[in-house]
């Protein structure tokens, strides 16, 4: 009787699968679907803000960037990218502190204002982000290890090839 009970269960709630990922922000979430990307942030009043976005992909202006290794490589780019807008956007509800707001802006803070628009020092920042994530993730797990592995075989050149795999 319970396998019977148990098959009717199972033959009457098909499996659903989806394909939604996230990454938490300051005081939010950003949530990512296969078509649209939406953001909710917790405002300093404790109201919820919600930003409801159609998903824009590289791949649907160049179809070449949808060829399976390019694909993963724009795809990461992308997501590193939004998800640092996503996260600018966030920042923008609460303020760095509020000692900082009664301050006059800097000389460096002034020139900035003067000779570049938000909009483009926020594609800097962006950019910059982007630039060092990648490269810290490739120093760190690419370049490191390979400086480590190769100053023990260095200093130890008779060291067994098990014991250097066991190491990598």
């Amino acid at each position: 009787m319970d396998e019977n009970k148990n098959n009717n269960i199972n033959n009457a709630c098909p499996a659903f699968q989806t394909s939604i990922g996230g990454q938490a922000l300051i005081e939010g979430i950003l949530m990512r679907g296969p078509e649209k990307q939406a953001i909710v942030i917790r405002d300093q009043d404790g109201n919820l803000i919600e930003k409801v976005e159609d998903l824009k992909l590289i791949k649907d202006k160049y179809p070449v960037l949808g060829v399976p290794i390019i694909r993963g490589t724009v795809n990461f780019l992308s997501a590193m990218v939004e998800g640092v807008k996503a996260l600018m956007y966030s920042a923008e509800f609460y303020p760095d502190d509020e000692n900082d707001i009664n301050k006059e802006p800097s000389k460096f803070e002034k020139w900035l204002d003067s000779h570049v628009s938000n909009k483009t020092l926020e594609q800097g920042v962006i950019i910059l982000a982007v630039i060092l994530g990648i490269g810290m993730s490739i120093g760190l797990f690419l370049i490191l290890p390979t400086f480590l592995t190769s100053g023990i075989l260095y200093f130890f050149p008779d060291c067994i090839f098990i014991v250097f795999n066991i190491l990598l």
